[in-house]
């Protein structure tokens, strides 16, 4: 923030932004900020997205507008009513049984209450953004920036609501493309911390909101210290998974597997597996498997001089959107959280080094998230790709200059002089 901008502003205020937290923002601010955007989401124009927002007649099943919204609601109200085999009768149910009781419960409050469509969408926006808060800023926390850093990102993303049409992604309904990457992170977290029962429940509520949260449980188990600590993590997720997907897999009317998408467009990967112009789950083990082979790989690279869980996060999330022959819009909700995780971390590493590596990290994350928005970057196929590679590999390497968290020593305040152990973090 300009110190010029800084000095124009009330005193108590100043103190307010330049104030060094010991800690990530809290909840409070997070469920505040939370409410403001979303508030915001609600007020401007939704790019004629309006009739997707949910309302008290979803319940009842509404019209077609409502999108996939509808169908989960139809599907999580088996669940709710106490016929879990019936979720999965249709094949066009892609997501996980949380998810799906997640929607039938939100249709169902919304129908006792009779609230208005404004009022589901503002409850849609609000559950997406706060757990969006909340993972995008739990490793620049750990940095210790200044309070500024956290006021400007946010006055950032405000900014952008109605620009990159934020409001019109929440309005898909699609909620868990946000709060899986964050419960990577906080899985990862935990990981790090030797938790590893809390790592593994993190990974089962994932994994029961949406199949392709599996794709991170590598690299987040991976993290665990000890081997025969990953063995219990494994089985842990492993078990916790089975069991909650084990009412409806066993089901004689559990038809996911069935389904196959249209081709949207050409990929490396849909040209090298063959689908008959449509993309079948065989595609998608494919498509599994380049995407954790991308996350390893990240993880491999900085895991001993970075967040290396972020990282893996960014690239296996971003591996997903690029390797994907379908263009979804909300698909680009994935790559924003742990993108702009990353994006966070190198700033705040900035102002507490004035390191050039961070400022390029910087500058190559807000690069990525351009792509976000530019998703499906025109051009062929095999462009495509080199694109995305060039600035993920980008991304990585800047990554394995920004530590995951302060040195254990004290450190003076970001921007005005440096401890020892920070600059020595620095060189390293």
């Amino acid at each position: 923030m300009p110190r010029s901008l800084l000095a124009a502003m009330p005193l108590p205020v100043q103190r307010w932004l330049r104030h060094v937290p010991d800690a990530p923002p809290s909840w409070r601010a997070l469920l505040a900020s939370g409410i403001g955007l979303a508030v915001l989401m609600t007020v401007l124009p939704s790019s004629g997205m309006d009739t997707r927002w949910p309302d008290a007649t979803v319940w009842e099943g509404g019209s077609q507008g409502y999108g996939d919204l509808l169908l989960f609601v139809d599907a999580g109200r088996t669940i709710l009513e106490g016929h879990p085999g019936d979720a999965y009768a249709d094949p066009a149910v892609q997501t996980g049984p949380l998810a799906l009781a997640w929607a039938a419960l939100l249709a169902w409050v919304l129908h006792v209450v009779g609230a208005a469509p404004g009022v589901g969408f503002a409850i849609s926006a609000i559950v997406v953004i706060v757990p969006a808060l909340y993972g995008a800023t739990r490793w620049a926390g750990r940095l210790r920036p200044p309070r500024w850093l956290f006021a400007t990102a946010l006055a950032v993303t405000a900014g952008l609501v109605a620009a990159w049409q934020l409001a019109a992604l929440v309005t898909f309904q699609h909620p868990t493309y946000v709060w899986v990457p964050v419960l990577w992170l906080v899985a990862g977290g935990f990981a790090q911390r030797s938790r590893t029962v809390p790592a593994a429940l993190a990974l089962v509520l994932a994994c029961g909101l949406e199949t392709w949260a599996v794709l991170a449980a590598p690299v987040i188990l991976l993290c665990l210290p000890t081997w025969p600590r990953r063995a219990v993590g494994a089985a842990v997720s492993g078990l916790g998974t089975a069991a909650l997907w084990a009412p409806f897999v066993l089901s004689d009317r559990f038809h996911m597997l069935d389904f196959a998408w249209s081709t949207g467009r050409p990929t490396v990967l849909t040209l090298l597996v063959p689908g008959d112009g449509a993309v079948t789950w065989t595609t998608r083990v494919a498509q599994a498997a380049v995407i954790v082979g991308a996350g390893l790989a990240a993880w491999f690279a900085t895991r001993r001089r970075s967040d290396a869980v972020t990282v893996a996060v960014v690239v296996a999330a971003w591996a997903r959107l690029v390797t994907d022959p379908l263009t979804f819009p909300y698909y680009r909700l994935s790559v924003l959280v742990p993108t702009a995780a990353f994006v966070l971390a190198a700033a705040a590493w900035y102002l507490a080094t004035r390191s050039r590596r961070a400022a390029a990290g910087a500058g190559i994350g807000v690069v990525v998230l351009a792509l976000a928005q530019a998703h499906p970057v025109p051009g062929p196929p095999a462009v495509q790709l080199i694109l995305h590679a060039a600035a993920l590999t980008a991304l990585v390497a800047a990554a394995r200059g920004i530590p995951a968290r302060l040195p254990d020593s004290p450190v003076s305040r970001p921007g005005d002089g440096l401890s020892a152990s920070v600059e020595d973090a620095a060189v390293r």
